[in-house]
């Protein structure tokens, strides 16, 4: 069976996968694409600076964005459940932003492995503004299927990219590039956010640089402090199979009331659940439990909930955005 130990039965069945031939599709129980798609954004386009412009972002608008990392574990419901939520959260929502904090394919990400990403979550697929994770990696580092996969995917190999969203810019970036690799995405980080200035920013990718668990990344510790240095106001990263709401944080990784970021972790998209660590830094916790991440995102402040696959919020919370540190903070 192309999908683990237990074959699950689909009834949403999704879009054949590129190049492959695909689950057979059920006139009964899969969704109206027509309607998926009317209520996702209208095609980007592209520009010459490896940015995107999504037609009908407007200053000032009420943007949402909806996802979580660490999703398709072939075997699993999690994928199951959180693209059934996914659905239903849709429906609450006139133009929403679909995401994905990486580990699309949380076993090797293969071709043969995103069957069960697509079975569940195909239907998105032309909607999502994904980031890649160490799992989409591990089968092919140097050509991973990821790209095929995903048209918004970003330069394949390269894998950053931003966009905007009502008044927010919003970054992706690529935690997964081997070290060589890595300055290039830093310069380009800096160009993107120094020629697209915003009052509020988000940035998501896969690894956290804080996490109370056992994988946080201090290779993201130069993205970081670019990041704060531009006065980026929320990362979201998976990696870590749980939730985690931290306190605004400095790249030093002490609290920061006025400049700092704030992260957040959702690495509950489907795959097997971690036990829940002991918080170092303050943060708020919820482990055991998939569900979707979902940020509002107003023109000087945002909001975020923890919705699990039952449909109940774990988590909510407030703030706003803040303008760049004083220059010459270093940490």
């Amino acid at each position: 069976m192309a999908c683990g130990t237990r074959e699950l039965q689909s009834p949403t069945s999704a879009s054949a996968l590129p190049g492959a031939g695909g689950p057979a599709r059920s006139e009964t129980d899969e969704p109206d694409p027509g309607e998926v798609e009317a209520r996702l954004r209208s095609e980007p386009e592209d520009t010459e600076d490896g940015s995107t412009r999504v037609p009908g972002g407007q200053a000032g608008a009420r943007a949402v964005l909806i996802g979580a990392g660490d999703l398709a574990q072939c075997g699993l419901e999690g994928v199951v459940q959180t693209g059934l939520l996914m659905d239903k959260l849709l429906r609450q929502e006139s133009d929403p932003t679909l995401v994905t904090f990486g580990d699309n394919s949380n076993d090797n990400g293969s071709r043969q492995r995103y069957e069960c990403f697509d079975r569940w979550w195909g239907r998105f697929r032309s909607s999502i503004w994904p980031s890649p994770g160490n799992h989409d990696y591990e089968t092919d580092p140097a050509s991973p299927y990821y790209y095929e996969y995903f048209p918004h995917a970003g330069t394949p190999g390269r894998g950053y990219y931003s966009y905007d969203r009502g008044s927010w810019h919003i970054v992706v970036l690529n935690s997964e590039l081997a070290e060589a690799s890595r300055p290039a995405q830093i310069v380009w980080l800096e160009t993107d956010l120094r020629t697209h200035p915003s009052e509020c920013t988000l940035a998501y990718f896969h690894r956290p640089y804080l996490s109370s668990g056992e994988f946080a990344a201090f290779r993201m510790k130069r993205v970081w402090d670019v990041l704060y240095r531009y006065g980026v106001d929320v990362v979201a990263n998976g990696h870590e199979h749980f939730y985690a709401a931290f306190p605004p944080m400095a790249p030093d990784g002490t609290r920061d009331g006025r400049f700092g970021i704030r992260q957040i972790i959702a690495g509950t998209g489907g795959a097997r659940l971690f036990a829940a660590p002991v918080p170092a830094y303050g943060e708020r916790i919820v482990s055991q439990s998939w569900g979707l991440l979902k940020l509002t995102l107003e023109s000087d402040r945002y909001a975020w909930d923890f919705v699990s696959v039952n449909e109940a919020v774990l988590d909510h919370g407030e703030d706003r955005c803040h303008g760049r540190p004083p220059a010459g903070i270093a940490f």
